[in-house]
């Protein structure tokens, strides 16, 4: 049973995983020079070598061994309490680590995150960047909830 559990965060992984560098190479081949106006949102490509809404422009080393690292904590920690995480928790903290490996990728190949979903009124984003914020809010407040709860 356990191991059958495990196997679905995989596929849960590499369901993910794959969306969002599915959607960065398309970004990357046809969004060179173009904006696409989708009504509420436009798709454009840009490189953020930054981190959250592009802070930190001018050190993209840092924020790759940053990203390398934290991501390392949660890795390990993941791995270790796999078995005993709520069922809410072990989802978004696959979340964020789906989203964080997938910016890794990008700052290592591309030396800069690949954005491409603009809404006009908030900074451009990809899905690894929806992922990493869903995960931390959602955990966030199960975090809260649990110890208000106690």
């Amino acid at each position: 049973m356990k191991s059958a559990l495990g196997y679905r965060y995989v596929f849960y992984f590499c369901f993910f995983f794959s969306i969002d560098r599915i959607t960065k190479y398309l970004a990357l081949h046809f969004l060179k020079n173009e904006i696409i106006n989708l009504g509420i949102l436009d798709l454009r490509l840009v490189r953020n070598t930054g981190i959250i809404f592009g802070i930190g422009k001018t050190i993209p080393l840092a924020w790759l061994i940053f990203s390398i690292f934290i991501f390392g904590i949660i890795f390990v920690f993941f791995i270790k309490k796999f078995y005993s995480l709520d069922k809410i928790i072990r989802l978004n903290l696959l979340f964020i680590l789906t989203g964080a490996l997938s910016n890794i990728i990008d700052r290592i190949i591309y030396g800069a995150v690949i954005d491409f979903i603009d809404f006009r009124f908030w900074p451009v984003f990809n899905f690894s960047d929806a992922y990493i914020s869903v995960g931390t809010i959602i955990l966030m407040y199960k975090l809260w909830k649990q110890d208000h709860l106690k």
